[in-house]
Parts: structure tokens; C-alpha cells; sequence
């Protein structure tokens, strides 16, 4: 998907029942100020739920992303996951227009592990090549990777439905339910791991029910139709969104009735607290209702603020300031938890300060963008913001995925 935030700003407006999928899906990025466009999803982030090691997001090693490509993904054996990617051979893509030159290679993702090895996913559906100029939006199919970095969940268009992979053993596990690719390229589709790859949600066709599944035992639960997933923790626990104000939780074992949130939060950008009973989720000041200078919709607004509220009541617990978050920061919203304190979130790093020399335009006389990723850690309970990893990648179209992002 393009252009993440300002679809999700749409949804949040406006709230379709048809199109919420296609708009607010995957992590795709395209062409100089054609940024985030993805999955409310997806975008693309998924539900922590534990602690994780920092190295994965960066650290202290800023490696940037390799687009050299060792083989075709082995069938086990292979590490954890440091991040996937879509970049398309780093040429313009333009929906409607060149669409169908990008088959083979050009339109499959890479994943690379902490070894620093890349493979291709031949069988993982990746760029719509028959993608229309009207949902531009709408690029490429899901896929995601465990915040272990151990299992990765890709749509297969051979079965034809979402499976869930062990890279280390090879394992795999289909989702259950099939998935038409028309019905992808039409509406688009959401895929949800929890920490540990165990529990897997998906969602695609509006006018249908998504699925829990539990990998383990095989147990699966239907997301009732209008419900979109946006985060599974540790224990299974499905946090799910309706329309702009709705929010509920599910397990294998049930649902809780929706709670309706006043208009200043947005349940898209929640995440599921440690306890289960509490939700965090970024908040912001104004929102000014003009169009930005690129033409391309509402003003990008800024978090200025995270707050926890009550999952069951929609009553606000706390809320404090963001602290040395760098300008530019507008992130879709967490994607998961460090530790009981500090949530991860994702930024584009082409809309960071222009300073930096990690952001801007084609300034290495190559034409191409800054569309990378970079990941901070946010304090719950004092707002600081701090970074711990970036994830740079010049291309005019791409998406990258980062672990638990």
C-alpha cells in the first residue's frame, strides 16, 4: 500500500464499509512524497506482547538494506528474520500504466535474516501486477514477520489462502479459509501475527468474516463481518476495530461487547496492553483541514502524546507528552511492546527532519527516494521518545517490513 497515513486519516473520517481494507493496508511507500499508504494494517503493524532484543530493530549495527539477492528462500533452516522487503527492481511503478512489467523478480519479496543473508519468496504473492490506477493504493499482498523474527505469515496463491511458516523448520500452516486474488486486488487483505507466530488473524473480502487460528491446536474462531484485526498478544488475545470509534477483543473463547471511544482516540492506532485490560495508542493535537503541499490529501498531524485507556470502559487511565521525538515523527501508531514500558513504534525516515542526511529526495543523483524504515521506543509513562534502529533503502517504490511493525 501508499500513502499508510493519509488513508488511515480517510478511514477515520469518512469510514466506508467497503473499501476500510484496501485503505488501510500494508506498508507500501512509493515515489518522492507518495509515502506510507498501508494496512490499518498494515498498513501493517502487529501486536507485541513480550520483551524483545533491540538488536533486531537496529542497535547499534545500521546495516543498510542489501538488494542483492542470495536464492530462492531454502525450505528450512533458514534464521530468523531481520526484515522483508518490496522494492521493485527500484523502478517507478505506476498503477494502471506499467503494471504488468513488473512480473517475475521484480514483484516478489526478499527476506533477510539476522545472518544477513537475502532470499527471494517465489511463492509468496507479492506485487499486483494488474493493479488499477484507482486503487493505487492497494499495491501488494500482505505479508508479515513474528516479533521473534521466526515466523513470517505471506499470502500463497497456489492453495489459494494465507499460511503461516516456521523458518527454521519449515513448517507450515494455512490459514484455513480460502482467498480469492481478485478479491485481493479489489479490496486488499490483513494479516496479524502475535509475538511469537502462534496466533494468526486475517481479514481481506468486507463482506466476509475473518479468522483467529491458533497454530498450535488448530482451534480457529470467525472474526465477525466489519471487524478488522489490529493486534494479537502473547496469550491470543485479538484486538479488533469497526468503522472510526469502535473497539472489542476476542479470543478463541469469545468476544467482548464493543465499546465506543470518544472521537479524540482512534482505535487504529491502539495496541493491546501487557495486562489485556488496557489499551495504549498515540494521540494528537490539531488536525488542520487543508491539503498538504505535495496535493495529496490532509496535512500529515503529529503525535504529541501517548495515552492509556480502559479496553471494556473507553475511559482514559493516563495520557502524557511525547519528549524528544524528532520532527517529522508520525508514526500510524505502535507496534507493539518492548517491555511494560516502552512501546515500539514505525516511521517512515523520508519524513524525518530534512536535515538528516537519511531523508529527503534524489540528492545522490540517482533518482530515487529514501524509503526506509526507522524504528523508536516510546515511554508510556514519561513520553520519552528515543530511536533504536533504522532500515534505510533508496528506492522510487517500496515496502519494508520490520519484525512486530
Amino acid at each position: 500500500m501508499t500513502r499508510l497515513h493519509d488513508a488511515l486519516d480517510a478511514i477515520a473520517q469518512e469510514a466506508p464499509p467497503v473499501d476500510l481494507a484496501e485503505r488501510a493496508i500494508g506498508t507500501a511507500r512509493r515515489g518522492r512524497f507518495r509515502t506510507l499508504a498501508s494496512v490499518a494494517a498494515a498498513a501493517l503493524l502487529v501486536c507485541g506482547g513480550g520483551a524483545v532484543a533491540l538488536n533486531r530493530y537496529g542497535g547499534d549495527d545500521q546495516r543498510t538494506i542489501s538488494t542483492q539477492v542470495s536464492d530462492v528462500l531454502p525450505d528450512r533452516d533458514v534464521g530468523s528474520a531481520r526484515y522483508a522487503y518490496l522494492d521493485w527492481c527500484k523502478r517507478d511503478w505506476k498503477p494502471g500504466v506499467n503494471t504488468s512489467s513488473f512480473a517475475g523478480e521484480c514483484a516478489q519479496w526478499r527476506i533477510v535474516t539476522e545472518e544477513g543473508r537475502t532470499f527471494r519468496m517465489p511463492q509468496a504473492l507479492g506485487v499486483y501486477t494488474e493493479q488499477s490506477g484507482e486503487k493505487y493504493m492497494n499495491d501488494s499482498a500482505p505479508l508479515v514477520i513474528s516479533r521473534d523474527g521466526r515466523r513470517i505469515a505471506y499470502y500463497s496463491e497456489q492453495d489459494p489462502t494465507v499460511r503461516v511458516r516456521d523458518l527454521a523448520s519449515g513448517e507450515e500452516w494455512p490459514v484455513g479459509t480460502a482467498v480469492d486474488r481478485a478479491s485481493l486486488v479489489q479490496h486488499g487483505g490483513l494479516i496479524r501475527l502475535s509475538p511469537d507466530g502462534r496466533y494468526v488473524a486475517v481479514a481481506g473480502d468486507p463482506r466476509e468474516p475473518g479468522l483467529l487460528l491458533d497454530t498450535s491446536s488448530g482451534r480457529s474462531r470467525p472474526i465477525p463481518t466489519g471487524w478488522w484485526p489490529r493486534f494479537i498478544s502473547q496469550e491470543g488475545v485479538l484486538l479488533m476495530i469497526k468503522n472510526e470509534d469502535q473497539i472489542s477483543t476476542m479470543s478463541l473463547d469469545g468476544e467482548r461487547a464493543p465499546t465506543v471511544l470518544s472521537k479524540d482516540l482512534r482505535p487504529l492506532r491502539g495496541v493491546l496492553a501487557l495486562d489485556g485490560r488496557t489499551i495504549a495508542m498515540l494521540t494528537e493535537g490539531d488536525r488542520p483541514d487543508k491539503v498538504s503541499p505535495e496535493g495529496i490529501g490532509p496535512v500529515n498531524p503529529k503525535p504529541d502524546s501517548v495515552t492509556i485507556f480502559d479496553v471494556g470502559t473507553g475511559e482514559v487511565r493516563s495520557s502524557v507528552k511525547l519528549r524528544g521525538a524528532p520532527k517529522g515523527l508520525w508514526a500510524m501508531g505502535p507496534g507493539g511492546w518492548l517491555d511494560e514500558d516502552r512501546l515500539l513504534i514505525s516511521v517512515p525516515s523520508g519524513r524525518l527532519d530534512s536535515a538528516t542526511p537519511r531523508s529527503g529526495g534524489p540528492g545522490a543523483g540517482d533518482g530515487l527516494w529514501d524509503m526506509g524504515q526507522t524504528a523508536f521506543a516510546v515511554n508510556v509513562r514519561t513520553g520519552q521518545v528515543h530511536e533504536i534502529g533504522t532500515y534505510p533503502l533508496r528506492a522510487q517504490t517500496a515496502n519494508v517490513i520490520v519484525p512486530g511493525l
